[in-house]
């Protein structure tokens, strides 16, 4: 319901151990590994030349999430049926 992190991290129950439905809420972190530990192995370099490194960080973690560490991403490759509104 809230974070799946890691290549075999599929939502709690994966599809390859064939469940009927995965479902994921429009809030939830799906990716390889968190956004700020993606951002700090991905940026490490150029982080250390910015102005503001704090600042660059927190600004590549906001773009991961908004581009890999999303539920959508995991429903395009299908490993998520459907993405639900809670209420």
């Amino acid at each position: 319901m809230r974070r799946a992190y890691g290549g075999r991290s599929s939502p709690c129950a994966p599809k390859t151990s064939a469940p009927d439905t995965v479902l994921a809420w429009p809030t939830a972190e799906i990716a390889v590994m968190g956004p700020e530990g993606a951002a700090r192995v991905l940026h490490r370099r150029e982080s250390d030349k910015a102005h503001d490194p704090k600042a660059f960080l927190q600004e590549k973690v906001d773009e991961y999430r908004k581009l890999y560490a999303n539920p959508f991403r995991s429903a395009e490759a299908l490993h998520v049926d459907d993405v639900v509104r809670p209420s």
